[in-house]
């Protein structure tokens, strides 16, 4: 396998450049808007039967939504 420093080191600095190019502030904008949600979910209750180790949410077997509340969370998605 022959390795050419030079073509490395001119594909490094090309990689760099683009880099540098890049403007944070297009890619970050706060605050935050409906339309740069481009995923979201939602969640009818935080009750849950499984014991994960690894997760981060508590179970609540009370905290089940009223369809009012979540109607209401669909029209805000939406």
């Amino acid at each position: 396998m022959n390795h050419n420093p030079a073509a490395s080191l001119t594909e490094d600095l090309s990689v760099r450049r683009e880099i540098a190019e890049i403007n944070l502030k297009e890619l970050y904008r706060l605050p935050w808007t409906m339309s740069d949600n481009a995923m979201t979910w939602l969640e009818p209750t935080r009750f849950c039967n499984l014991k994960c180790d690894a997760c981060f949410h508590f179970s609540d077997p009370l905290s089940h939504k009223s369809l009012k509340e979540i109607r209401s969370d669909m029209e805000q998605l939406m």
